[in-house]
């Protein structure tokens, strides 16, 4: 196998799901995807490595079928991540210029951003991502972009992203172990967005909603500029684990009837269909298919509803592109439905743009995104104004319906007859 200096590698440690992308960049900058290795999660959970052992098996699984697609042996990645773990903050910076004739420079607007970089942070935290919001030079405010105005004062608003300590040494340790050098940490629904969202969207602002196995991750963009991102701790575990419960199955069977006959809107299935499945003794178990679909809308309307909550600051008419839902989850049928129902705001399902990637003989779906965005990010991140930390430098109202229904399973009817 080999190695050069036009590789890139990607690597997205999710909940339920571990997935490498490595590729190269040619000269002008088109990526081209020489491998994709995925493997299931395990030791993780919402986004902290809880089992050192599991997690480090779980990536190394998913490196090993990457390189052996690819032909490349992975030495350093950049490494994506989000969940509980992540926490956000406003803060106000400010700086004086003592000449009144003074043209602010692009070094004068970096320096008041470093500088926020170096303030000291809550014991256990860590500063990863600062994101200018808006400037105000003198009493003129919401500036985008002061660089060539003239002032004796410069102020800045930030959007800071924070995460525990400990889980990111914890994933430091987890790629020793594989013999991976972390390149940078970088943000999962950033990194989403960054392969399935234009730029022009950005601009006239989008919502991107990654509903993954253990978490659901949010992200906002209004003007071109990051204004929330959150991560929720449901997702599509949540929804089987529902399904386990609800209809007395194990787990492996409600993941099974999930994918198989699952849909998140009840209104859309027909109230007296029924599906069979085989039990562990070899019998068959009857489920009524109207049951089921109620217990994933339950969830999920919860999840949409977490989701809200997180960006009641953002009205509709600042999201005039919508909504893109992402992950596992967003392969629901009717979800897309259900979500633009609830929200009122248009929705669709996102797909990876392709404009500067050459995927060759790989087989890419969007469960692959993040890692996808995480490949490109050394390249991309020369136009962004995102700098991410760099490793070598330093139960609500599903419960009450969950109940109702358990009480009208198909099998209890059977036996009430």
């Amino acid at each position: 196998m080999r190695h050069d200096k036009n590789t890139v590698v990607g690597l997205d440690i999710g909940n339920s799901n571990i997935v490498v992308a490595i590729g190269s960049v040619s000269n002008d900058n088109v990526f081209s995807v020489l491998g994709i290795g995925r493997s299931k999660s395990d030791g993780i959970v919402n986004g902290r490595i809880i089992n050192l052992s599991k997690a480090t098996k779980s990536i190394k699984c998913a490196i090993s079928e990457a390189e052996l697609l690819s032909g490349i042996t992975v030495r350093k990645a950049n490494v994506s991540t989000f969940g509980i773990h992540f926490s956000t903050k406003m803060y106000h910076n400010s700086s004086s210029i003592k000449d009144v004739n003074y043209e602010i420079s692009e070094d004068d607007v970096s320096s008041m951003k470093n500088d926020v970089f170096r303030l000291p942070t809550q014991d256990g935290l860590q500063l990863l991502d600062v994101i200018p919001q808006k400037y105000k030079v003198d009493y003129s405010s919401e500036i985008k972009d002061p660089v060539g105005m003239i002032g004796t004062r410069l102020e800045g608003d930030y959007y800071l992203l924070l995460s525990e300590k400990t889980t990111l040494s914890n994933i430091n340790k987890c790629l020793q172990r594989c013999g991976i050098e972390i390149e940078n940490v970088v943000i999962s629904p950033v990194m989403s967005s960054s392969i399935t969202i234009s730029e022009k969207e950005k601009d006239a602002g989008i919502c991107l909603i990654d509903i993954g196995g253990g978490n659901t991750d949010v992200i906002v963009f209004v003007g071109g500029i990051i204004k929330c991102v959150a991560s929720i701790p449901f997702g599509g575990i949540n929804i089987t684990e529902d399904i386990k419960y609800g209809l007395n199955l194990s787990y492996d069977q409600a993941e099974q009837v999930k994918i198989k006959y699952g849909n998140a809107m009840s209104n859309n299935v027909n109230y007296d269909e029924v599906v069979s499945i085989e039990t562990f003794d070899g019998s068959l178990k009857n489920i009524s298919v109207y049951n089921l679909s109620q217990i994933i809308e339950a969830r999920v309307r919860e999840i949409i509803h977490f989701v809200q909550n997180q960006i009641n600051d953002i009205s509709a008419n600042m999201i005039p592109a919508g909504i893109i839902l992402t992950g596992g989850g967003s392969m629901l049928h009717s979800v897309r439905e259900l979500v633009e129902q609830q929200t009122g705001i248009p929705t669709r399902i996102g797909e990876i743009m392709k404009d500067n990637i050459d995927v060759q003989d790989c087989d890419i779906c969007i469960l692959d995104a993040t890692a996808l965005g995480s490949m490109c990010y050394n390249i991309k991140n020369v136009s962004h104004d995102h700098k991410i930390i760099n490793m070598k430098r330093t139960e609500g109202v599903f419960k009450k319906i969950l109940k109702k229904i358990k009480g009208f399973l198909i099998d209890d009817y059977g036996t009430q007859q």
